[in-house]
């Protein structure tokens, strides 16, 4: 037993000094006259049929000297420990996008978990402990070893539900850390995913699926001519199986309404054809498709019942000069692409008049840098701020020739964008120039630790491009990679903002930033204002986080501001009303994982006893004197 204030134990001074008034107290004798012998004999016969009246005053001083115990007691707020009868519980609870739909009348799954946490937390024995972790695409650790249930209430009551995925089992490794060193002895897993309890093992779950149908748009998409609109896409329904009006709309403008007979945990194609020569459509910036009839079906989720894509006219050819003698590899590989407008030129035909997106180089080596647009440089020499440097040519053909690696830059944003796609076969090279590295370059292939094809900025801030061998001495361009590798490389020359405009929740934006660009901003579908650094930046990421559309507006440097668009949609995975989860989950526990101490701090009943004997004592002096 402890005290929170022992110094109010310093009140039980008060008894002894009670016991000493009690002995000191005056003891008089009686003397009896005549004229009041009647009323003592009767005082007499009274005194002899009251028993109290013997021991009256020791029942007194026993009362007050309880009296003063409890209230000693009382104010010093005794705290009792109760060995091994308290949990250190830890709460894995659903955050997923999937808690959102609806389990009764006004409440999410997710609201009803936290009741039910509510609940558990108000029953468990004083001295118990709690921990709360969020599932997401990552856990989140709210908070931990919290031994104060209101405050753990405050902590409860600021969670909301999120749009992502749920990832369950990298949350229960977090609880598996608690259990495992003896801070946590109890876990709850709190989630709307059908687990049977033979796939449990030292888990305690709680299960919040409800059996309510969900209905969601997974996608939709359509093509416009002068003659017809028409128009595709898929829905999915979980629960049961209904008819579902989709209805379309064309900037704001309503197209009408498609019916399809949806089947159950299946894709369900559609597609119509409108007559445009009614509608007058010229171009659609915004096309929408929404459930319409989904509050009569009884869908428990309206955040997946809508599909918005945009089209912000972003397209633009790339214009590309090749001066070369001839390069069937560069040349053959350009034109490839449609959006790429390609001019080649022989060395002795260069000159810097006109300026192009992407001026290539492929075996000559100019006097100067063109002064504006990105740069590849293909088996050059030392070009004035180039930011390498040439050392030598190394002929290895006699030796069998030279296989070339790509660079393990995993963790360069620059180097993932720059070799997304790639299969990562392997080159052979005959021929290459020992170059070394001034400027700041992320490095895509190598050979014994030497930069054979590396990108980056060069002294004039231009993007730029280096292959440090000619193709025709190597078997690159016969490879499925200098495809692949060819549009990364114009995707980064010259960079469009973004190639996509349709998404899904926790989907990563990558922006590539062009040499114009003065500001970035983004405004969430909640209207937030989320401004990116870009300065000094070629590319720059942002992961999404909610469903609705996000403006990104772009502001040059010659002060014109561009406005597109994106949609983020539903996680399709936590559409699922009805999902089931087939893994197995366990935690396992040691000698540490026991069981903590409670306690009893309540003080009201020492309070009312002591009221109690505050209360007799009254009763018994009143008795004394009348």
């Amino acid at each position: 037993m402890t005290f929170e204030q022992p110094w109010a134990l310093l009140a039980l001074l008060a008894i002894p000094i009670l016991i000493i008034i009690y002995i000191l107290k005056n003891k008089y004798k009686e003397e009896t006259a005549p004229s009041t012998y009647i009323w003592e004999l009767s005082r007499k016969f009274l005194k002899k049929r009251n028993p109290l009246r013997k021991v009256e005053h020791l029942l007194a001083l026993i009362i007050q000297i309880m009296t003063i115990a409890g209230l000693s007691f009382a104010l010093s707020h005794p705290v009792f420990t109760l060995k091994g009868k308290a949990d250190n519980i830890v709460f894995v609870l659903d955050a997923s996008a999937s808690m959102k739909m609806q389990a009764e009348e006004g409440k999410t799954r997710f609201d009803v978990a936290k009741e039910k946490i509510t609940e558990i937390y108000e029953d468990a024995v004083e001295g118990s402990t709690f921990t709360l972790i969020l599932t997401g695409e990552e856990p989140k650790i709210i908070c931990e070893g919290i031994d104060d249930a209101s405050r753990f209430g405050l902590f409860l009551d600021s969670v909301s539900v999120t749009q992502q995925s749920n990832d369950l089992t990298s949350s229960l490794l977090e609880a598996q850390k608690r259990l495992s060193d003896g801070s946590s002895n109890l876990c709850y897993v709190l989630s709307d995913r059908r687990i049977s309890e033979e796939q449990l093992e030292n888990i305690t779950y709680v299960d919040f699926a409800t059996e309510k149908a969900n209905y969601c748009i997974d996608k939709a998409d359509y093509t416009l001519t002068t003659k017809e609109l028409k128009i595709n896409g898929s829905i999915y329904a979980y629960g049961k199986d209904a008819s579902i009006k989709v209805r379309f709309y064309a900037d704001g403008q309503n197209l009408g309404w498609y019916g399809v007979n949806a089947v159950q945990e299946q894709e369900n194609i559609f597609s119509c054809t409108l007559d445009n020569t009614q509608l007058g459509l010229t171009g659609i910036s915004e096309f929408k498709a929404v459930i319409e009839n989904a509050e009569q079906l009884g869908d428990c989720l309206v955040d997946d019942n809508t599909f918005i894509k945009y089209d912000n006219n972003v397209a633009s050819k790339t214009s590309v000069l090749l001066v070369t003698e001839g390069n069937g590899y560069i040349d053959f590989g350009l034109k490839a692409f449609s959006d790429v407008n390609v001019t080649t030129v022989k060395p002795a035909k260069y000159n810097t008049n006109k300026a192009y997106d992407i001026t290539i180089f492929d075996s000559y080596t100019p006097s100067e840098l063109p002064a504006t647009g990105a740069v590849w440089l293909i088996n050059t020499d030392y070009v004035p701020g180039c930011g390498f440097k040439f050392t030598k040519t190394v002929d290895v053909k006699e030796d069998g020739g030279v296989y070339l690696d790509y660079a393990e830059n995993t963790d360069d944003i620059l180097y993932n964008e720059l070799t997304k796609g790639i299969a990562h076969n392997e080159v052979l090279l005959g021929i290459y120039n020992r170059l070394s590295l001034e400027a700041d370059f992320t490095t895509i292939m190598t050979y014994n630790n030497l930069p054979m094809v590396f990108a980056g900025k060069n002294d004039a801030g231009q993007r730029e491009i280096v292959f440090s061998f000619d193709l025709h001495d190597s078997d690159f361009g016969l490879k499925y990679d200098w495809i692949c590798l060819l549009k990364n490389f114009l995707d980064y020359s010259n960079p469009k903002l973004i190639n996509e405009f349709s998404y899904e929740v926790t989907d990563v934006l990558t922006f590539a930033v062009s040499d114009k660009m003065k500001s970035l901003s983004i405004f969430t579908p909640d209207s937030k204002l989320e401004p990116l650094t870009i300065i000094g930046k070629d590319y720059v990421t942002y992961q999404l986080d909610m469903v609705g559309t996000y403006s990104i507006e772009i502001e040059y440097d010659d002060g014109t501001v561009k406005q597109i668009n994106i949609f983020a949609q539903f996680p399709k995975e936590e559409s699922n009303s009805i999902a089931v989860d087939t893994k197995n989950y366990q935690l396992s526990t040691n000698e540490l994982t026991v069981k903590g101490d409670g306690l009893f701090d309540n003080i009201l009943p020492i309070v009312i006893a002591a009221a109690i004997f505050f209360a007799a004592d009254w009763i018994l002096y009143a008795h004394e004197q009348y």
